[in-house]
């Protein structure tokens, strides 16, 4: 990202196979259900599938090509998509 001076990557499900379901669902700590929001969901296919398995993994982030359709690379002074710090999330957007 910083060869091509990229700032933001925002992933897009063409196919429409997310599932409601999120990758640490099953956790019930506090601070987990308070920010589930905020993380990863769960798809039915590649890639959005958590597979939970070294080798797949492994080779999706070690092998497989970064730029592919469902991620959408911005650089920040042409996007419209705004990203902010994490140590920039009100108290209130944190417990939401």
């Amino acid at each position: 990202m910083q060869d091509k001076e990229f700032e933001v990557a925002v992933p897009e499900d063409h196919d429409n196979c997310a599932l409601d379901d999120g990758i640490m669902d099953s956790l019930q700590a506090g601070y987990v259900q308070r920010g589930k929001h905020q993380l990863p969901r769960q798809g039915t296919k590649y890639p959005w599938k958590v597979t939970m398995h070294y080798g797949k993994d492994r080779k999706m982030l070690l092998d497989d090509p970064i730029e592919d359709a469902a991620l959408n690379f911005f650089k920040k002074e042409n996007s419209t998509y705004k990203a902010a710090p994490l140590n920039n999330i009100t108290t209130k957007e944190a417990s939401a």
